[in-house]
């Protein structure tokens, strides 16, 4: 199971390999037959990677590394462009009071630890190696990075006030049980109440439905063959079932060069395609700005968002022309 994690994603790699490491620690003894099996079954999937992808590791990484270095200088720079971005998301889900959260959620950490047996152990050691990883990586923020960094301190949160609890009940019973749940309560107040208020308004993403939309159309009206480009393309991808040039070269390599100079109109040269997204939040923009465009490729559909302003169209190559 640890090694078919990998399979999924790659940074489960430091998970599987922290779990050999903790039974090692624990047993007293190398875990042979740990390590033959996920590492057979690791090598298994790199294998059927680099057969069918052409490479055993995903690429991503580079081009977000490139998309990094076209904002920041790297290094230090970079690591707090990361973190800067996620303490955005933390008073959404956490409220203001999300740094003394975050303070008891670390300091909980240790008594979760030495509790909670070898899951809980691993639980945090993988949480440490994926904040650290990312920091290192030089990679812009995405929300699903860090899950295994908030399990790991919501379990801390709720460690914390029964730990105090404990040491409270030492004198008196009745008393760790108030100030346990004292505690618990301005621990969990918080984190509910911001939980309450986003679940009530949260309908969504309606870009996300405009993808959607478009990419059902684009399955409906476009031969099997059209090949696609725009910079967000998982749900495009998804929904219209055709070929996609990813200009933000994460998995089209030749757009890739292009990424640091923000060179959307290259990107798409290097690597070009039938159909051209464009979204009011996307950067396809400059591309459609080129002298050629308006010539070589003619709106061929339109889709507003159901919430704001935004819009996204379609563009089609006109028969016979080529971009240049």
């Amino acid at each position: 199971l640890a090694g078919a994690a990998a399979w999924l994603r790659p940074d489960a790699l430091a998970g599987a390999a922290l779990l050999g490491l903790l039974a090692w620690w624990e047993e007293r003894r190398f875990p042979r037959r740990y390590a033959l099996a996920a590492g057979v079954t690791i090598a298994a999937g790199l294998l059927a990677a680099w057969a069918w992808f052409g490479t055993p590791l995903p690429e991503t990484v580079a081009a977000k590394r490139a998309d990094v270095a076209a904002e920041t200088a790297g290094g230090a720079e970079a690591a707090r462009f990361f973190w800067r971005r996620a303490s955005r998301l933390a008073p959404r889900h956490f409220g203001a009071e999300w740094r003394w959260l975050l303070a008891l959620g670390l300091a909980g950490l240790a008594p979760f630890w030495r509790r909670s047996g070898r899951a809980g152990r691993l639980l945090v050691l993988h949480a440490a190696a994926v904040a650290l990883a990312y920091t290192l990586l030089g990679v812009p923020f995405f929300s699903w990075y860090l899950v295994p960094v908030v399990a790991a301190l919501l379990c801390g949160l709720a460690a914390a006030p029964f730990d105090f609890a404990r040491w409270a009940g030492r004198r008196h019973a009745a008393l760790g049980f108030v100030a346990g749940a004292l505690v618990a309560a301005v621990v969990a107040l918080p984190v509910a109440r911001s939980a309450w208020r986003w679940a009530g308004a949260f309908d969504g993403y309606g870009h996300l439905d405009t993808y959607r939309r478009a990419g059902a159309w684009l399955r409906r009206e476009t031969p099997p063959e059209t090949s696609v480009a725009y910079v967000e393309i998982g749900v495009l991808g998804w929904e219209s079932d055709r070929r996609i040039v990813d200009i933000m070269g994460l998995v089209t390599r030749a757009a890739r060069p292009y990424l640091r100079a923000r060179d959307v109109a290259g990107a798409f040269l290097a690597a070009p395609a039938d159909v051209v997204v464009f979204h009011t939040r996307g950067r396809m923009a400059p591309l459609l700005r080129e002298p050629w465009f308006p010539g070589t490729f003619e709106e061929v559909a339109r889709f507003r968002d159901r919430d704001g302003g935004g819009w996204l169209a379609l563009h089609r190559r006109r028969p016979g022309d080529s971009p240049r």
